[in-house]
C-alpha cells in the first residue's frame, strides 16, 4: 500500500510517498484554482484575496466561527484558524495544515504574485493557534 490513504480501526493512515502524492496534487490544483478568480475578481486588495480564497475553500460555516480576520489593512490582512473545529472532525491536523501551508500561497501567487501568504502557528492566550496572513508585497 506504498500510494494509498487508506482506513485501519478508524483512523486514516498514509504511506509518506502517498502523501507526496496528494502534496503535489494539491499544490498543482491551487495553481490551477488560483488562475479562475484572477479573472472574475478584482484582486489587487489583501480582502479581495481573502474572498476569492473563501470561495475556493471551505473553511466551515461562519456560523462556527472557525475563520476568523484580526487585521483588515490596505496591504495587510490577519486572521485566525480556530483548531477545536478541525479536532472535533477527528482530522490530523499536522497533515491538515501542511496541506494548507502548500495550496494558499500557490493559489495566491496564481491569483495575484504580488501578495504572498504566511502561515503561524502561534500562542494566544496559553493555547496554540493557526494565523495567516495575506500580504501585499512592498
Amino acid at each position: 500500500m506504498q500510494n494509498t490513504i487508506y482506513r485501519k480501526n478508524n483512523d486514516y493512515k498514509h504511506s509518506e510517498n502517498g502523501l507526496n502524492i496528494i502534496k503535489e496534487y494539491h499544490k498543482n490544483q491551487a495553481v490551477e484554482s488560483g488562475k479562475y478568480p484572477n479573472k472574475r475578481y478584482d484582486l489587487n486588495s489583501p480582502i479581495e484575496i481573502y474572498k476569492a480564497l473563501n470561495n475556493y475553500i471551505l473553511d466551515g460555516m461562519s456560523c462556527y466561527n472557525v475563520n476568523n480576520i484580526t487585521i483588515n489593512e490596505d496591504k495587510k490582512l490577519k486572521g485566525q484558524i480556530f483548531k477545536s473545529y478541525w479536532q472535533s472532525a477527528n482530522g490530523s491536523l499536522d497533515t491538515l495544515y501542511e496541506l494548507r501551508k502548500l495550496c494558499m500561497p500557490s493559489f495566491i501567487s496564481s491569483g495575484n504574485a504580488d501578495f504572498c501568504y504566511i502561515f503561524n502557528a502561534d500562542y494566544i492566550n496559553d493555547s496554540r493557534a493557526f494565523t495567516y496572513q495575506i500580504l501585499k508585497a512592498s
